[in-house]
């Protein structure tokens, strides 16, 4: 056993290394004292320029496919959801395998010195490929697409900053060999890639990709017309909301793949087109891989290291009282507003306690720990709100938690336990973060006090109320 826990402290050192070299100079925002932390209980961590990231080049699963699939459910979707957008993931150009697949010149159908006449934007005529058409990637009015979806127009150019902002790794979609006249890695599969320039750098690659898919759909939102036209009221789907939150309430990959598809591929279309039987057969394929590949039933993250990934979620969403101060209701960190809209924890006119006071802005202990269980992935269908349904979903799962017998002894705990009140009110719920420089920390929010916080505090009782501590497993 201390064999084992040598080598993953070994295993996180080279890691960070390798982290250290692919990020940009000063990229990392965490303390010596967390990254020591992180080593004591074997969490894997990336976390470049405060983005939120569970591991660099270690995606859970052993083909690209079951990867992408654990991202999506790593950002907060369930089974349901992820299995819709990777539906039309397959139809966009995942199918093929190819990280950093380029159209030719403008379309597939087109190469340099052909006439391409569907390009009726360019003119009535069309146009006329050339190779600087080709190569202009930074060029946002050329629409040769990039990636595995075929990011084009100004979505590739974003796409090709986020590669560089990954580590400079949009080297790899822009090396051209002059003698073919085409990209080096284009056409290679994901695990020729692999052979070519190495795993790390592959996945690397991989997850700025799927991190900048994952951005660039914060905005995306249902409309009245999708609602009316797929009978998405049902579910309890309403106008606004967003596309990850409403796809995680659909009952079906098809429904999903659907919802996904009107809202994020053809906005201006309310159901599908010809491509939809495809891109639905594609969404149940997905479930299928998610559930014969384990992926649902393990609660996988994008590191499949459960404790670690809430205990890395926390740090992320919750300010450092210690370094930043302590911040009142009005003032969740920016991570954080933004990962309760993405799960469906953001409510900023509750919850409401029984003398009608609230907790906006996610100023609520329980809506903390839901936030940080959803998004992290560890647990999707965590209560959103209420300390005590918190408590009977974990007591009620035994398969996906452990409880902790509590000797008020800290030799006992593990960072990412779960600590909730144990009473008919259920007062309280919080994370316990693990010692740093000897100091017992926790992570949590106060109702209608204070937003999403991480500092020093050991406790057992809540005025006089016992914790009950649960742990996933």
């Amino acid at each position: 056993m201390r064999g084992k826990r040598i080598f993953r402290k070994t295993l996180v050192t080279v890691l960070m290394a390798i982290i250290t070299a692919f990020s940009p100079i000063n990229a990392l925002a965490l303390t010596p004292s967390q990254l020591e932390m992180f080593s004591q209980n074997n969490i894997l961590f990336y976390d470049p320029a405060g983005k939120v990231k569970t591991c660099f080049g270690t995606l859970s699963g052993s083909t690209l496919y079951e990867k992408v699939l654990s991202f999506l459910l790593s950002i907060g979707l369930n089974e349901i959801g992820a299995s819709g957008v990777y539906g039309n993931m397959m139809r966009e150009g995942l199918g093929s395998g190819q990280l950093l697949s380029h159209e030719d010149g403008v379309d597939s159908r087109s190469d340099i010195g052909t006439w391409y006449s569907a390009a009726t934007y360019y003119g009535p005529n069309g146009l006329y490929v050339q190779e600087k058409d080709v190569r202009d990637l930074d060029d946002p009015s050329v629409m040769h697409g990039l990636g595995f979806i075929q990011w084009s127009f100004g979505r590739r150019v974003n796409l090709l900053k986020a590669l560089a902002d990954a580590g400079g790794l949009d080297q790899y979609a822009r090396e051209w060999d002059d003698a073919s006249g085409r990209y080096v890695y284009d056409g290679m599969t994901y695990d020729q890639l692999v052979e070519s320039i190495g795993q790390d750098t592959t996945d690397g690659i991989l997850t700025a990709e799927l991190e900048f898919f994952n951005s660039e759909h914060q905005g995306y939102n249902v409309t009245q017309d999708d609602i009316d036209a797929q009978g998405l009221a049902q579910y309890g789907i309403t106008r606004g909301m967003g596309i990850f939150e409403a796809l995680n309430l659909v009952s079906t990959p098809e429904e999903a793949a659907e919802l996904f598809y009107t809202t994020s591929e053809m906005p201006g279309a309310t159901r599908f087109n010809s491509t939809g039987e495809a891109r639905a057969s594609s969404a149940r394929d997905g479930y299928d891989l998610m559930v014969s590949a384990g992926i649902i039933a393990s609660g996988a993250t994008a590191c499949g290291e459960g404790g670690g990934s809430i205990v890395e979620t926390a740090l992320a969403l919750a300010w450092n009282r210690e370094t930043e101060g302590r911040h009142d209701k009005s003032d969740p960190k920016p991570e954080y507003e933004q990962a309760m809209h993405q799960v469906g924890t953001w409510w900023p006119g509750g919850p409401c306690g029984s003398d009608g006071s609230c907790a906006p802005n996610g100023a609520s202990c329980d809506v903390f720990v839901a936030t940080v269980m959803r998004y992290s992935g560890s647990d999707p269908d965590f209560p959103t709100y209420g300390p005590t349904q918190q408590r009977e979903h974990m007591m009620s799962h035994p398969e996906m938690y452990e409880e902790i017998e509590n000797l008020q002894d800290v030799s006992n705990l593990q960072a990412g336990d779960i600590f909730v009140v144990d009473n008919a009110s259920g007062k309280h719920i919080f994370i316990y973060m693990g010692l740093v420089d000897g100091k017992w920390m926790q992570a949590s929010a106060s109702f209608n006090g204070r937003t999403g916080e991480y500092f020093e505090y050991q406790n057992y009782t809540d005025y006089g109320e016992l914790y009950r501590i649960f742990r996933r497993i």
